[in-house]
């Protein structure tokens, strides 16, 4: 099961990441640290963070006519997948010759969710369990196929994203997608709420407005993502992984359902 102590554990985990501060085992992309393993006995967390840099957001577009196509994963998350699986298995196998006997939380934040559930396919075709491996996800990008995402629902119960109602981020990739008739979604246990009613947030947005936002990739947020170049500190700022390190615990704890596989 997932609890509230993995959730939080895996905002900061993700939030580190992204500053550049990994834990643990990188995983590279070409120069860039995209992600982390950490070990803990046979406890094991994967995770990947989000895109940094205008280069990486353009990595996520429907760049080729293959990217155009609907498949069951969109290919710009597959590609990128590939890139790293490779490395991911030797990590995990310098570790340990039985990789049967590691426990898995993956998790990642925006671009980096696009591997989270292709990371649980490729362990589990190693004869990892499912129900060894927990998927948690902040502000995810819909790049599955319905039909992908209801065999990763099926195959992965113990799943669940997080994602603040004020993030424009996730819909507008989303939208943007649809222009080119792609229809993509997100497995796991869905729970959006709002971060802004959080004093520790909303302070934190107040001295660090639009915090990470390279102004070269202002002009082309309408471009890419249909998002107003006059977005607000708190629109931006609820898409990044201080506002789950603020509100995420606690957002677990309260919205759990009683069907779900997750714990307190």
């Amino acid at each position: 099961t997932i609890t509230s102590t993995m959730v939080g554990t895996c905002a900061g985990l993700l939030k580190d990441i992204f500053e550049g501060q990994p834990r643990g085992v990188p995983i590279k992309n070409g120069t860039e640290t995209i992600g982390a393993v950490l070990f803990n006995g046979n406890q094991v967390t994967i995770a990947f963070r989000g895109a940094r840099g205008t280069q990486e957001i353009m990595s996520c577009l429907p760049n080729t006519q293959e990217d155009q196509q609907q498949q069951d994963i969109y290919p710009p998350a597959l590609a990128a997948f590939q890139k790293i699986r490779d490395q991911l298995l030797k990590i995990l196998c310098d570790h340990t010759n039985d990789l049967t006997s590691l426990d898995l939380t993956i998790t990642g934040h925006s671009r980096g969710t696009m591997f989270v559930h292709q990371a649980a396919e490729l362990l589990s075709e190693f004869g990892i369990s499912p129900d060894k491996i927990r998927c948690i996800a902040f502000s995810p990008l819909d790049v599955f196929s319905e039909a992908q995402t209801a065999l990763y629902m099926r195959n992965f119960p113990n799943s669940v994203s997080l994602q603040a109602t004020e993030d424009v981020v996730p819909g507008h990739v989303s939208s943007g997608l649809r222009t080119f008739n792609l229809n993509y979604s997100y497995p796991g246990f869905p729970i959006t709420y709002p971060v802004s009613t959080n004093t520790d947030f909303s302070n934190w947005v107040k001295e660090n407005p639009y915090k990470y936002l390279e102004p070269i990739a202002i002009p082309f947020l309408p471009l890419f993502f249909g998002i107003d170049p006059a977005i607000a500190p708190t629109t931006w700022g609820a898409h990044m992984m201080e506002a789950f390190c603020f509100t995420a615990v606690a957002a677990y704890r309260q919205r759990l359902s009683p069907t779900s596989r997750c714990s307190v």
